[in-house]
C-alpha cells in the first residue's frame, strides 16, 4: 500500500481521535508538508590549497566576509597531505577494510532524486575541463571522482597559480565565473568548486592572502546571486572547506615583499577550518550549542554534507565503515 493511501485510510479508521487530532492538520495538510519538504541545493567551495588558522582567526583576517556572515567551526586533517585530506572529505574516511568509503557522488548516484545532471564540479585537477561530479563504478584514484566529462567544448581556460596571473587572482575570478553560468544554465543540486590557489603560499604569502580576499569576497558576491535567481532562493547552502591548514612557524622563502611563506609539514598544518553559510530555510545552528567548542575532522564534513542531503541515514547502510561520526552542526 502507498504511504499516501496508508495515511488516508488510517485517517479514516482512527477518526476524529486519530492522525490528525494528534497532529493538529488534516492527513492532506500532513500530506502537503511533506510534499514541501525540500532538500536544499549545495554548493561546496573545497580550499584546498590550505589555509593557517592564524590567518583567519588571529589579528586582521583575510576572510572578514565568510566569518562574518556564516557559522564556522574548528577542523582537525588526518594528514598534512593534500590528496589524503581530499579522499578523507570525498570519501569519509577509510573503511574496515582499509580501503576508502564510496565518494560522496557515488553515493548520490544510488539515490533517485540525483542525477548526473544534477551534480557538476570546477576542478582545475583534470586539464582544467569542466566536469561532472558522478561517476558510475568506484574507483580508487581521487581524481578519477569527476572523470566524466559532459560536455568537451566547455573546457575552462584557467591560469594555474604556479605560472600566470596569480597576483591578479586571475583563476578565482575564471572559477566564480563558470559557476555563475553554471546556476544561471544548468540548474545543478550540487556542485563542487576546488580552490588551489593558495598553494602559493609556499614561496608568495602576499599573493596567498590577496587569494584569500579575492576568494572572501567572491562567496559574498555568489550569496548574492543565489539570492536573486530563483531556483537557488531560500533553498541553498554554501559550505567553504579548508582541506589543510598550514605551518604556524614560516619556512625561509621570502616574496617581493619580504614577507616569508608557509609551508604544511608541521603538525599545526592539521588544524584548520570550515564554514557554513545558510540561504536556505533549514534551520541550522552549530553543534554543541554553548561556548563548549568541539574540534570536527573531514570525516565529520563529508557525512555532515550527506545530512544536508538528507542521505546520511541511506549512506550509513552503504558505507563498510563503523566510524561514529559527529556533525558539526544541528539541522532541524
Amino acid at each position: 500500500m502507498k504511504r499516501k493511501e496508508f495515511l488516508r485510510n488510517s485517517g479514516i479508521f482512527l477518526g476524529a481521535s486519530g492522525i490528525a487530532n494528534s497532529f493538529g492538520n488534516s492527513i492532506e495538510q500532513i500530506l502537503q508538508k511533506e510534499k514541501q519538504k525540500k532538500t536544499p541545493n549545495l554548493i561546496i567551495i573545497n580550499l584546498s590549497g590550505g589555509i593557517r588558522n592564524e590567518d583567519i582567526y588571529q589579528g586582521q583576517s583575510a576572510m572578514p566576509k565568510l566569518l562574518g556572515n556564516s557559522k564556522s567551526f574548528p577542523l582537525k586533517c588526518p594528514s598534512t597531505d593534500h590528496k589524503i585530506n581530499f579522499q578523507h572529505l570525498m570519501f569519509g574516511g577509510k573503511a574496515n577494510n582499509g580501503d576508502f568509503n564510496p565518494s560522496l557522488f557515488e553515493h548520490l548516484n544510488h539515490f533517485k532524486q540525483y542525477s548526473q545532471k544534477d551534480c557538476f564540479s570546477i576542478y582545475e585537477g583534470l586539464g582544467n575541463q569542466y566536469t561532472s561530479a558522478l561517476h558510475k563504478s568506484k574507483l580508487s584514484d581521487d581524481d578519477s571522482i569527476f572523470a566524466n566529462e559532459i560536455n568537451s567544448k566547455m573546457k575552462v581556460d584557467y591560469k594555474l597559480p604556479y605560472y600566470l596571473g596569480i597576483s591578479d587572482c586571475a583563476s578565482i575570478v575564471s572559477k566564480f565565473e563558470h559557476l555563475d553560468h553554471i546556476l544561471t544554465h544548468d540548474f545543478p543540486k550540487i556542485i563542487n568548486v576546488n580552490f588551489s590557489e593558495m598553494d602559493v603560499c609556499h614561496s608568495n604569502y602576499s599573493d596567498y592572502l590577496k587569494i584569500l580576499n579575492s576568494i572572501d569576497l567572491g562567496i559574498d558576491v555568489l550569496s548574492e546571486r543565489v539570492k536573486s535567481l530563483p531556483k537557488y532562493n531560500d533553498n541553498t547552502v554554501i559550505l567553504a572547506i579548508s582541506s589543510l591548514g598550514r605551518n604556524s612557524i614560516s619556512n625561509s622563502i621570502k616574496d617581493n615583499n619580504g614577507k616569508f611563506g608557509y609551508d604544511h609539514n608541521h603538525e599545526s598544518a592539521l588544524y584548520t577550518f570550515a564554514a557554513i553559510r545558510n540561504l536556505s530555510k533549514l534551520n541550522i545552528s552549530l553543534s554543541p550549542k554553548g561556548n563548549v567548542q568541539k574540534t570536527y575532522t573531514l570525516a565529520d564534513i563529508h557525512f555532515m554534507i550527506c545530512e544536508i542531503l538528507n542521505i546520511d541515514k541511506e549512506v550509513m547502510k552503504i558505507t563498510a565503515s563503523e566510524q561514529k561520526s559527529k556533525s558539526p552542526v544541528i539541522i532541524y
